[in-house]
């Protein structure tokens, strides 16, 4: 009697909070009743109402999530309906693509394995297998699902993404190639090809892409790669003012695609200092137990870092881990919240356990994780308090080389929107040098400073510094970063191929005339001298 009275609590229960639309609460008691008591018919048909309504009702919260980009509550929701649902794909992939954006490759992994044990042939499924696997550094097992799907521009694309990381520039040309014949009607895979190639006078891809973005209304922010695919094409057949005009093109676009909201960065960095400023951090302990994370602005020389360091064979790059990002800004919302109103020894021990086990899947055990996110600068205080072991290199480099590299790229993630105007790059750059002066005076022991253009200049020099602070072991491999065996999936992929040469930082100076509105805005803000 007793359990056919807690049954019936059960399902009444169920009932009231479906009626108040406490989805969760009511899938999880009609759940609850099932696993004692599969052939209850109540809790069946209770479910399968349940469902009807509950699904639809949490993808529309999702969808409206979303457009407020509150992605943490919009995963929330997709995450019930797939529970509710696993058997609508669609559902799946929203909720793993919502994974990827937010640096979570594990979670995606697992959630298109749920999805293809039912629909082991669903391509988009196994791309994002693909994907999860690549961003996890399961390099050879991204390549197996890549090439064991239906051949599609997407599936070229992605293998053309691990050809360029590893360095095998024929291959990522003959895919990308490929690529635009099968979908060429995609201004992504154009950009893809731009960047796969060196063009010269009489290279038919030009026409075909000036052709096709006159399709485009003037702001139609879909045509951004294909800007940036001409101003590649330009740029290289040395014609600045067409290049630039793509350019500025492609980023006007792109900052219409996703604002930037600099007083939320700003306000968050302020939250930061006011956090740490009266702190007192743990002793930093001796290296080498990593692990190692090489920050600065994008585009800084961080790529080239990570594979001077990872030269050492304790070491394994990881690439740019979202793992920090996620834990740190989970804790910053946690104060914004006002759920808590300071740091304690057992959030201390929460966050850093939140990090290594997150860190842990992306190496062997054992080896010190190299982890080259340039954004990680946002964090410094929360890694120095959490991972008392941690070293951070931090890349300085030519205001105006870093400022132009910066623009003259298309960067995906909402938290590099800056990048999209002039503006917004000067702006940011003081934020980061105010916050990174702030850092150096919480946590100066873990920090290392390097500046690029000693780096280049001094790599010897440079490098015995990086090796001694990191507590690895400095061999002449250091000085040839080339050799390193590691994957570069970022914009730096045939550059860190090279050997350590002088003259990147002049870059900008092919677009001076173009680029004197971003100069005067350093110059305003203190980076360079007004002569």
């Amino acid at each position: 009697m007793a359990t056919l009275l807690s049954t019936e609590k059960a399902l009444q229960y169920a009932r009231s909070a479906e009626s108040q639309k406490d989805w969760q609460t009511a899938f999880d008691l009609y759940k609850g009743v099932l696993s004692q008591f599969p052939k209850n018919r109540r809790a069946q048909a209770g479910l399968k109402g349940l469902k009807s309504k509950a699904v639809k009702s949490l993808l529309q919260h999702a969808k409206d999530a979303q457009a407020k980009q509150n992605w943490s509550k919009s995963q929330a929701h997709l995450a019930l309906a797939f529970r509710m649902a696993p058997e609508v794909p669609e559902i799946g992939t929203a909720l793993a693509q919502l994974h990827l954006q937010n640096g979570a490759p594990s979670e995606a992994l697992e959630t298109v394995e749920t999805l293809l044990s039912n629909r082991p042939d669903h391509d988009e499924a196994l791309l994002i297998s693909g994907i999860a696997l690549r961003d996890l550094g399961r390099f050879q097992e991204a390549k197996r699902v890549f090439e064991d799907m239906t051949e599609t521009a997407d599936s070229l694309t992605n293998l053309a993404i691990l050809a360029r990381a590893k360095g095998d520039q024929d291959t990522e040309y003959d895919l990308t190639q490929k690529a635009v014949k099968l979908a060429p009607q995609s201004p992504t895979v154009h950009w893809n090809f731009a960047n796969a190639q060196t063009y010269e006078a009489g290279n038919l891809h030009v026409s075909q892409m000036l052709e096709l973005v006159d399709a485009y209304a003037p702001n139609d922010t879909n045509a951004a790669p294909l800007r940036m695919a001409l101003f590649k094409a330009f740029d290289d057949l040395g014609d600045s003012a067409v290049a630039f005009s793509h350019l500025k093109d492609a980023k006007r676009l792109a900052q219409s695609a996703t604002p930037y909201d600099f007083k939320k960065d700003a306000l968050r960095y302020a939250l930061s200092k006011n956090i740490f400023a009266n702190i007192q951090l743990p002793a930093p302990t001796d290296a080498p137990k990593g692990p190692i994370f090489v920050t600065g602005l994008p585009r800084s020389g961080t790529t080239l870092v990570e594979r001077i360091v990872s030269q050492d064979p304790r070491t394994t790059a990881c690439g740019e881990l979202s793992v920090v990002e996620r834990a740190a800004s989970g804790l910053l919302q946690r104060f914004i919240d006002r759920e808590i109103s300071a740091i304690t020894p057992q959030i201390l021990q929460d966050l850093r356990s939140e990090i290594l086990e997150d860190m842990a899947k992306h190496a062997p055990t054992g080896q010190i994780i190299v982890d080259k996110m340039p954004l990680n600068f946002r964090w410094i205080g929360y890694i120095c308090a959490a991972l008392p072991e941690a070293r951070i290199i931090h890349l300085n480099r030519d205001p105006m080389a870093v400022a132009w590299s910066l623009y003259r790229h298309l960067f995906a993630g909402l938290e590099n929107g800056f990048s999209n105007s002039m503006e917004d790059i000067a702006r940011f750059m003081v934020l980061h040098r105010e916050l990174m002066t702030f850092w150096k005076g919480v946590c100066p022991a873990q920090v290392l400073d390097i500046n690029y253009a000693d780096l280049i200049a001094h790599p010897k020099d440079t490098t015995q510094r990086m090796a001694e602070f990191t507590g690895l072991t400095w061999t002449e491999d250091w000085l040839h970063p080339e050799t390193a065996n590691s994957h570069a999936l970022t914009a730096s992929a045939a550059q860190v191929r090279k050997p350590i040469y002088q003259g990147s930082d002049e870059g900008w100076r092919r677009y001076e005339a173009q680029l004197a509105p971003l100069k005067q805005m350093l110059i305003s803000a203190g980076f360079l001298s007004p002569r």
